[in-house]
């Protein structure tokens, strides 16, 4: 899923490699937990997308897509208040380090990246055409079943490449520097462990028992 920083402060791997601690740190879990449990309540209504087909499901996609920005932003904002602007800068570092050309689309980068308005929107229709070739290939997967899913997997990662290659096209070579330069130092994410602590939270609190789950490996989109 596309990560941000609420679901980057969750993990204990980026709270020790920005130096969140103490009374910072308390605040940031109960800030997160509070978050992901309005998140639950908000979205519970969208469960039926999947039945949905067409410009319907198209709506409830897009709709869902600008309520998830717009919680994302009201946390991000409370979070950012408790770390200091170094602890910001280093979160933003990973956390474009793991958008990677996704974060494009992000007005702060394209600030940042001084990227003029024809390759904004460029990168836009870059996007859009993968969104929509990402929707194909969810309905394809849907009418394949598991039988199919590694080979819609194959076909996801090379779409993804593509994707990834026709952005960067649209930069020039001083912005593709700068858009590394802002990457800051490499960080290797534990996604594994990552996601399995946040399933393992979620199942405490549901009065369950996460360890007899069955564990899915994080997807990188």
């Amino acid at each position: 899923g596309q990560m941000n920083s609420s679901a980057l402060l969750g993990s204990e791997q980026v709270q020790k490699e920005i130096g969140l601690e103490g009374e910072k740190l308390e605040a940031v879990k109960e800030i997160i937990t509070k978050s992901r449990e309005s998140a639950r309540e908000a979205f519970s209504g969208f469960g039926s997308i999947r039945e949905l087909e067409g410009d319907a499901r198209d709506k409830a996609i897009a709709e869902m897509r600008a309520k998830q920005q717009e919680m994302s932003k009201g946390v991000a904002e409370k979070l950012n208040k408790q770390l200091t602007k170094e602890q910001q800068t280093r979160l933003d570092q990973i956390t474009l380090q793991l958008q990677g050309v996704r974060a494009l689309e992000d007005e702060k980068i394209a600030a940042k990246l001084e990227l003029k308005d024809e390759q904004q929107l460029e990168i836009a229709d870059i996007n859009e055409e993968a969104r929509q070739a990402q929707r194909k290939m969810f309905e394809e997967l849907r009418e394949a079943g598991r039988e199919g899913f590694a080979q819609m997997r194959e076909k996801g990662e090379a779409q993804r490449k593509e994707t990834e290659t026709k952005l960067l096209a649209v930069l020039t070579d001083a912005q593709k520097s700068k858009f590394e330069e802002l990457k800051g130092k490499a960080f290797e994410l534990d996604r594994r462990a990552m996601f399995s602590g946040q399933r393992g939270n979620r199942g405490n609190r549901d009065g369950g028992d996460s360890n007899n789950r069955r564990q899915r490996p994080a997807s990188d989109e």
